[in-house]
C-alpha cells in the first residue's frame, strides 16, 4: 500500500512541479516561461490540436489549460481557429509569432 502511495507522488511530481510555479505573464516581458514554452511546443502551424487534446498531452485540467491558452492567444502567441468540418470544435495551432518566439528560446 505505501509503495503505491509513493509511486502515486513520483508520478504527480512533474505536473505539481509546473503548478507551483511562478509563471510570468506570456510577452509581458518578452520572454516565455517554461510551462508556456512546453505548452507552445506541443502545437504546431499545421496540424492543430484541441483544447482537450492539449490538456491531456500536459496533464492539467481543462480550466487550467484554458486559462494558459487565453493568455498565449492574448499574445500573439497561439491562433483559435474554429473547425471547418464542426463550428462547435476550436481548434488550436502556433502562430508565426509563436513558432518564432519558440525557435529563439530554444
Amino acid at each position: 500500500m505505501a509503495r503505491d502511495a509513493v509511486g502515486l507522488v513520483l508520478a504527480s511530481y512533474p505536473v505539481i512541479h509546473q503548478a507551483l510555479r511562478p509563471r510570468p505573464r506570456a510577452g509581458a516581458d518578452g520572454r516565455l516561461s517554461d510551462h508556456q514554452a512546453t505548452v507552445l511546443a506541443q502545437l504546431d502551424r499545421s496540424e492543430p490540436r484541441t483544447l482537450t487534446e492539449l490538456a491531456g498531452l500536459m496533464r492539467v485540467a481543462l480550466p487550467t489549460m484554458s486559462l494558459v491558452v487565453d493568455r498565449l492567444v492574448g499574445a500573439g502567441l497561439v491562433r483559435r481557429d474554429r473547425d471547418p468540418a464542426d463550428r462547435r470544435r476550436v481548434l488550436l495551432r502556433l502562430s508565426a509569432l509563436g513558432e518564432r518566439s519558440l525557435a529563439a528560446r530554444r
